[in-house]
């Protein structure tokens, strides 16, 4: 996988810690469906519970809305985690 590193410079006038910036920007790449709530967690070094939580205050979302996101987010990540092992799986057959 490759990544891409950013170096940004922001007014001062913005007001936002490096950590702010960093999470409106990986927020909005969730909210746009680039970026899992996984993924966007271990980049802010925050629990899945949490970015979600996060994410919700910042869109209005109601508990019910953050519950299903939650419990749709776990099961992703547990299809994903299943698909990933299977392809080792078969990997280390062929």
């Amino acid at each position: 996988m490759t990544t891409l590193t950013l170096q940004l410079e922001l007014p001062d006038n913005c007001k936002l810690s490096e950590q702010e910036a960093k999470a409106s920007l990986v927020l909005k790449l969730y909210e746009d469906g680039k970026l899992s709530a996984g993924k966007g967690a271990e980049i802010l070094g925050i629990t899945m519970r949490k970015f979600i939580e996060t994410y919700g205050t910042v869109c209005g979302m109601t508990s019910e809305d953050l519950r299903r996101d939650y419990e749709n987010a776990c099961q992703a990540s547990r299809h994903l985690n299943k698909k990933r092992l299977k392809e080792k799986k078969e990997h280390a057959f062929s």
